[in-house]
């Protein structure tokens, strides 16, 4: 945390404050209905951890973590416990890289508060519009800009470029992997209702590695 410039601590201290106070105000939440699936939730909560441990490496620091999907599946099937869940599992999952080593503490406020503002985003979208495809599509939208600006203002204060510039360097293919894994989320999400789309989520791997291929030839 020391290492980094002023501007750039004061950010990663305010949007931990945003994330903590969302976190400790259950905002948006409610109350867990009942038959709510609490193994449901506790083996996403698990998939979650597991995703931090191991992201898909594609190029020389570029990788890409699972979680992302897992987060925006509970955001839609489980909106009452979303908040809590990314969030803890990013402070869990964060910590046990810290101790291999991996993290330093600035990446584990961070990347918190990025993950957790994104699903407040997210499910304040979908809330908003309703469980239909529309919403699914803005929440979707919603939780990628909020995760990838954060991340490109964290760059920018860092590095000295303009928002734009950190941002859109690499854009095209990074927002063809991030719509690949919310599309399986919001996939997912249906065919737990719908067996009929299961087939479908064996298309979404295809299209991750392609996607990968295509970033490694470039």
């Amino acid at each position: 945390m020391q290492t980094l410039p002023i501007a750039a601590r004061v950010y990663v201290v305010a949007a931990a404050t945003v994330a903590v106070t969302a976190f400790l105000l259950r905002v948006p939440a409610g109350v867990p209905p009942a038959g709510t699936d609490w193994l449901l939730i506790a083996e996403l909560f698990v998939l979650a951890l597991a995703a931090k441990q191991f992201p898909l490496e594609y190029a020389p620091k570029r990788k890409v973590s699972l979680s992302g999907a897992i987060y925006f599946l509970v955001v839609l099937h489980c909106p009452e416990v979303a908040v809590r869940l990314v969030f803890l599992a990013e402070v869990m999952g964060h910590l046990i890289l810290r101790a291999r080593g991996q993290r330093g503490m600035a990446s584990v406020i961070f990347n918190t508060a990025q993950h957790t503002l994104s699903a407040v985003v997210a499910l304040s979208l979908f809330r908003g519009v309703g469980d239909n495809a529309a919403g699914v599509v803005l929440a979707g939208t919603g939780t990628y800009l909020t995760s990838s600006t954060l991340v490109a203002g964290m760059v920018a204060l860092t590095q000295k470029k303009s928002l734009w510039q950190a941002w859109s360097n690499g854009r095209r293919n990074a927002a063809l992997q991030g719509a690949i894994l919310l599309g399986v989320a919001a996939v997912t999400h249906y065919a737990i209702d719908y067996p009929a789309l299961v087939p479908l989520l064996m298309a979404f791997p295809v299209a991750m590695v392609y996607t990968i291929w295509r970033a490694q030839r470039e």
